[in-house]
C-alpha cells in the first residue's frame, strides 16, 4: 500500500510539473504568435542539376512577396522555391539585394498574397526580452524566449545581436521579434556548438538591402544563377541595364531587358535596347518595330526620335553587304533627327542631323548648322573641328584653318592632352596648305603632349613637314625614329634613303638603299636610291647598273633623275 501511494504521488507530482510547464508555456506565448507565425516559410535553393542544394528559414515582410533570409543558400543556386506556413510551394522571382558578409537576401516570391511581417522601427536594447518564431507548417506555433545579452552596431543604423536562449539547433534565418510583435532580426547561429547562445543580423537591414546599377560587380550578386530584380529606380536601373549587356549571356540579357520593359513601359531605353538585340541576329524589321514602339510608349518622345535616328544611321554606316533592309536610309535617319529636334529643340538633336548631313554628302547645310552650333551649349573643340571638316570638303582651306584654330583657341597654353587631337588636325592641315613650318610646330606640340603614345606615322608624318620646310637636320632625327620604331616597313627606309640622298649623305644613303634592297629586293626603290647615291658620289658605273635595274622594274622617277644628271 505504501509504495502505490508513493506511485500515485509520483504520479500526481508528474501530471502537476507537467501541466504548470504546458500552462507556462502558454502564458509565455504571445497573443500575436498565430498571425506572425503565417508570415514565416522555409526556403529550398537546387542546383542546376536540380538536386537540393541548401535549406533554411525565412519571412515575408511584404504583402506582394517581399521576403527576407539568409544568403549563403543562394550561392550557385539555380532555382528556389518556399513552402509558406499552409504548405504551398511558390518560386522566387528574383533577388532584390544581398549581403554576404552579414549572410542576409531579399527577394521578391512569385505569390498571390503573402501574410506579411511588420519590421521594427526601433532597436532591441540590452537585456530586453525577445522571441524566436520557428517555421510552423498547418500547426500550432511555437515561439522559443530569449533576451538579448549584447549588440554591436554597424553601418551607423543598424545592430548584430547576441541572443540569450537555452534552445539549440534554431533554424538559421527564424525571425526574432520583440514584445509587440515585430520582426528585429534573423537568426544567424553562433559557431560555437557547445555555445547556447545564437546571433541576430538586424531585419531593418535586411529589409532595405537594395540593387543598384553596379550590384552586377558584388560578388554576391555574382555568384548566384537566380535572376535579378530590376532597381526601382530609374536611373539605376538604366545602369543596370548598360552593365548587363556584358554580364549575361544574350537569353539572360533578352529576358532582363523585357521585364526592364514590363516595369518602365514609359521609358523608350528598354524598346531601344530590344531593338539592338534584334540587330544583332540582322532582324531589322523586327528592330524597327521595337523601335517605332519607344517613339509610341516612350515618354521622352524627342529622345525616341533621336535614338531611332542613331540607330539607322549606324546602320547606314556600316559595310555594304549588311545593308539589306531598304527601310534604314539616311533620309530616313535624317526625318528621326529633325523630328526629335521639332519635339525638343535641343542642340544634341542639331548636332545628330549636321552628322547625318555631312554623312550625306551636304556640307554647307552640315557645315551651316556646325556653326550655330558653336555659340549654343555644345560649343567646343569637337563642334569647331567637325565644321572644319566641312570646309574642308569644300577645298575652303582658309576657313577651315580658321575654324581650327578656333578649336585649338579654346584651350590655354600649356596645352593639356585634350588639346591634342586638334593640334593634330591643324598640323596636317597646315601641311596640306603650304604652311609647313606651323605645321611642325603643331607636330611639336602635340609630340610633348603625347609623348609616351608616338609612334612611326606621326614620326613620318612630321618628317614630311620638316623636308618641306627645309628643316633637314630635324627631318632626318625624325626618320630614323620612324625606322627605329618599324623597321619592316618600306616606306620609312624609303623616305631616309631619299632624304640622305637628297642632303648629300651618299655613304649613308648607301647602306640605307642596301637595308631596303634587302627588306624588299622585288621593289625598285633600293635600287634607285642606291644607284643616285653612287652616280652622285662618283661611281657612275655601279650607279648606272643600279639606275636601269629600277627602271626596267618600273620606276618612273628613274628618266627625271638621268635627264637632269646625265646630259
Amino acid at each position: 500500500m505504501k509504495k502505490i501511494l508513493i506511485s500515485y504521488k509520483r504520479k500526481t507530482i508528474a501530471f502537476i510539473l507537467a501541466f504548470m510547464a504546458l500552462t507556462t508555456t502558454n502564458a509565455q506565448t504571445p497573443s500575436w504568435a498565430a498571425k506572425a507565425a503565417k508570415s514565416v516559410f522555409t526556403l529550398k535553393t537546387f542546383a542546376t542539376d536540380g538536386s537540393l542544394l541548401a535549406s533554411t528559414t525565412g519571412v515575408f515582410i511584404t504583402e506582394d512577396g517581399e521576403a527576407i533570409s539568409s544568403y549563403t543558400p543562394f550561392r550557385g543556386a539555380q532555382k528556389a522555391v518556399v513552402i509558406d506556413a499552409t504548405g504551398k510551394e511558390w518560386t522566387v522571382e528574383n533577388l532584390m539585394g544581398a549581403n554576404e558578409m552579414y549572410d542576409v537576401a531579399k527577394f521578391r516570391v512569385q505569390t498571390k498574397k503573402a501574410n506579411a511581417i511588420n519590421i521594427a522601427e526601433s532597436q532591441a536594447t540590452d537585456g530586453s526580452e525577445v522571441w524566436i518564431l520557428p517555421y510552423s507548417a498547418n500547426k500550432k506555433p511555437g515561439t522559443i524566449k530569449a533576451s538579448v545579452k549584447s549588440g554591436e552596431t554597424f553601418m551607423e543604423l543598424y545592430r548584430y545581436y547576441n541572443i540569450q536562449t537555452t534552445a539549440s539547433n534554431i533554424e538559421n534565418g527564424s525571425p526574432v521579434m520583440n514584445d509587440k510583435g515585430e520582426i528585429i532580426g534573423l537568426i544567424q547561429p553562433s559557431s560555437n556548438t557547445k555555445q547556447a547562445d545564437a546571433y541576430a543580423v538586424s531585419a531593418p537591414f535586411a529589409a532595405n538591402l537594395k540593387l543598384n546599377g553596379l550590384s552586377f560587380n558584388d560578388p554576391a550578386i555574382q555568384a548566384t544563377n537566380i535572376d535579378i530584380a530590376i532597381p526601382s529606380d530609374i536611373n539605376d536601373a538604366l545602369l543596370t541595364l548598360f552593365v548587363a549587356r556584358n554580364a549575361f549571356k544574350t537569353q539572360k540579357y533578352t529576358d532582363y531587358v523585357r521585364r526592364f520593359v514590363k516595369q518602365f513601359p514609359e521609358s523608350a531605353d528598354g524598346y531601344v535596347n530590344l531593338a539592338r538585340i534584334a540587330i544583332s541576329n540582322e532582324s531589322y524589321e523586327e528592330a524597327d518595330k521595337y523601335l517605332q514602339q519607344a517613339v509610341k510608349m516612350g515618354s521622352n518622345k524627342a529622345d525616341a526620335h533621336y535614338q531611332y535616328a542613331q540607330t539607322v544611321l549606324q546602320y547606314c554606316l556600316q559595310s555594304n553587304d549588311k545593308k539589306t533592309f531598304a527601310p534604314w536610309t539616311l533620309d530616313k535617319a535624317l526625318a528621326e533627327a529633325r523630328e526629335a529636334y521639332k519635339t525638343e529643340p535641343q542642340s544634341v538633336y542639331m548636332q545628330q542631323e549636321a552628322q547625318i548631313l555631312y554623312t550625306q554628302g551636304k556640307y554647307d547645310e552640315a557645315g551651316d548648322l556646325y556653326m550655330k552650333l558653336t555659340n549654343s551649349d555644345l560649343r567646343s573643340a569637337d563642334i569647331f573641328y567637325a565644321a572644319s571638316l566641312c570646309k574642308a570638303q569644300k577645298k575652303d582651306t582658309v576657313q577651315q584653318l580658321a575654324l581650327l584654330d578656333s578649336a585649338v583657341a579654346l584651350y590655354n597654353k600649356p596645352y593639356l592632352k585634350e588639346a591634342a587631337p586638334f593640334l593634330l588636325a591643324r598640323a596636317q592641315a597646315r601641311h596640306d596648305a603650304g604652311k609647313y613650318r606651323l605645321a611642325v610646330a603643331d607636330y611639336n606640340e602635340y609630340g610633348t603632349l603625347m609623348v609616351a603614345q608616338l609612334d612611326a606615322p606621326f614620326y613620318y608624318m612630321r618628317e614630311q613637314s620638316e623636308v618641306a620646310g627645309r628643316l633637314y637636320q630635324q627631318a632626318l632625327s625624325d626618320i630614323d625614329k620612324a625606322v627605329e620604331l618599324a623597321p619592316q616597313a618600306t616606306l620609312y627606309l624609303a623616305e631616309k634613303a631619299a632624304l640622305l640622298v637628297r642632303v648629300a649623305m651618299y655613304k649613308e644613303a648607301i647602306e640605307a638603299s642596301q637595308q631596303l634592297i634587302t627588306l624588299a629586293p622585288d621593289e625598285s626603290d633600293g635600287y634607285y636610291f642606291l644607284g643616285a647615291a653612287q652616280w652622285l658620289s662618283d661611281n657612275k658605273k655601279d650607279g648606272m647598273a643600279n639606275l636601269q635595274k629600277a627602271k626596267q622594274m618600273g620606276n618612273t622617277a628613274v628618266q627625271i633623275f638621268m635627264d637632269r644628271h646625265t646630259k
